[in-house]
């Protein structure tokens, strides 16, 4: 129930996390520019230099809790982009340069308890990718190259122990899984896509938008891990026969 809970909270996530689109046409907006619901709540604030997004910009919830947040060169993503939760909870910390997101993604749960730690490159998984049980305890790895599983997709115990270990190539299954004698594979967890970028930068101060469409990235699935084979009963010993009596 816990991973099932994980995944749950994997597409809430998603679901908050802005997305990437295009910006409006401010033509000759130098400044902040703020956008605003329909019932009068602050919905973004922007900054522009001649007409193009320069500068911090923010996303705020229809209850005016803080949504995302995030800064601008020349009408790219640069620099540091939160993501937060209705309830102001730090769901996501990614990093861009020059509109392409590069470093190591960050993503938490509502609760604010980490979930997993992704190495991005160019706005794809390249590295060892590390999820996490209640905050703390890492109970799986995966490798990527160009944003495929390539190499060993590994299931850890309490201990940090290698539990079960799959072998992939270029997304695909390819080695049979290991287990250790005695001990059983550590149940999956839900691997999280690529991060959405940027929101949708919203209209003048004069427009009344609705609320901000968020689509999500698909969310890669984890192969799970196969159960240990039971051990096969001993067979039963035939007790030998009484000698007979001469």
């Amino acid at each position: 129930m816990r991973f099932i809970k994980l995944a749950a909270l994997f597409c809430l996530f998603f679901s908050v996390c802005p997305g990437a689109y295009p910006a409006p046409a401010h033509r000759h907006a130098s400044g902040k520019v703020k956008a605003f619901y329909h019932d009068g709540q602050l919905e973004s604030e922007k900054t522009y230099r001649s007409g193009v997004l320069h500068g911090p910009a923010k996303v705020y919830y229809p209850n005016g809790t803080l949504a995302w947040e995030g800064n601008y060169a020349d009408g790219r993503l640069d620099g540091q982009a939160k993501a937060y939760s209705n309830s102001g909870k730090l769901l996501a910390l990614r990093t861009y340069l020059d509109g392409i997101e590069n470093g190591e993604a960050t993503l938490y749960n509502e609760e604010g308890l980490l979930l997993s730690k992704l190495p991005v490159e160019h706005s794809r998984l390249e590295g060892i990718a590390k999820y996490y049980l209640e905050g703390t305890r890492l109970v799986k790895t995966e490798t990527y190259a160009q944003g495929l599983k390539n190499g060993n997709v590994s299931y850890l115990g309490r201990e940090g122990e290698v539990k079960s270990t799959q072998q992939y190539r270029q997304g695909k299954l390819v080695g049979n899984i290991q287990l250790k004698p005695s001990e059983s594979a550590a149940p999956p967890v839900a691997a999280p896509a690529e991060v959405p970028p940027a929101p949708v930068p919203a209209a003048a101060a004069a427009a009344k938008p609705a609320a901000p469409s968020q689509p999500a990235a698909p969310a890669p699935k984890a192969a799970p891990a196969p159960k240990e084979p039971a051990a096969e009963a001993p067979a039963a010993q035939v007790p030998a026969e009484k000698s007979k009596a001469a």
